[in-house]
């Protein structure tokens, strides 16, 4: 039997004067599609990886590929699974975005668990959603 995950996620941005909205998504419900097979997700990033405006989720596993999987905020509605890393790594908890190369676009950089003493930058190609320069 597999077993789902579920997540919460932040759908609007708290301020002085709104405080945040929290909507439950959930595997279970099919809002989002399982990350892969592995039970342990460590690391869980939210950023506009595609220059859209939305922010887009990004979950780590380890014990079984893929390693990271990149959920995509649709501006319709509904998110799109996409695997960064199809290998196994042994990715920790937390992680960053941030744009590495200067290129215009956020790269993510996550780090090893106790078992590893690498760290992980995986370039931004930029090119899921660009449009063709004049």
């Amino acid at each position: 039997m597999k077993k789902l995950v579920s997540f919460l996620l932040i759908a609007s941005v708290a301020s002085a004067q709104k405080p945040a909205t929290w909507r439950h998504l959930s595997t279970e419900t099919g809002d989002l599609e399982v990350p892969g097979p592995s039970q342990q997700q460590t690391a869980a990033l939210v950023a506009d990886l595609n220059g859209d405006g939305l922010n887009d989720l990004v979950v780590a596993c380890r014990q079984k590929a893929p390693a990271l999987v990149w959920y995509e905020r649709k501006p319709k509605g509904g998110w799109q699974r996409r695997v960064i890393e199809p290998t196994l790594l042994t990715i920790e908890a937390g992680g960053a975005a941030h744009d590495v190369d200067a290129d215009g676009d956020l790269d993510l950089i996550f780090g090893g668990d106790w078992q590893s003493r690498e760290v992980w930058w995986f370039e931004n190609p930029g090119t899921l959603n660009a449009k063709p320069k004049p």
